[in-house]
């Protein structure tokens, strides 16, 4: 078994993906229902999916919903894309190198630097 993708529901939907693709993500599909628009992206071996939904807007609780990304030095990374986010929090939890971040469209990514982590 192993895992397909990530669903993330966002307010923008082409903000969103435009976000995406500036962390290098290409879109690889794109859909619609009568109440959804779909799009998938790709980034190696990550799936994700951005769904905006028609008749209502999605309300954001903070750390519930996230899409968590190993990299290879967390530090230089944010640096170089910190203009991508509204909000950065850097901590280190079990000795995991960590920063939690908020997208300009309200996209939640957690970064773990990849020397450190064991998950």
């Amino acid at each position: 078994m192993k895992l397909h993708h990530t669903a993330i529901e966002v307010v923008d939907l082409e903000a969103s993906v435009s976000f995406f693709q500036k962390l290098g993500f290409k879109e690889v599909d794109r859909f619609s229902t009568s109440e959804e628009w779909f799009v998938f992206l790709r980034h190696g071996d990550v799936l994700i999916e951005l769904i905006e939904m028609l008749s209502k807007k999605p309300i954001y609780s903070r750390g519930s919903t996230h899409l968590a990304i190993e990299i290879d030095n967390l530090e230089s990374w944010l640096e170089e894309n910190h203009h991508l986010f509204l909000e950065i929090e850097r901590y280190e939890l079990r000795g995991k190198k960590i920063a939690y971040t908020i997208g300009l469209n309200g996209e939640e990514l957690e970064w773990i630097q990849s020397r450190t982590a064991s998950y």
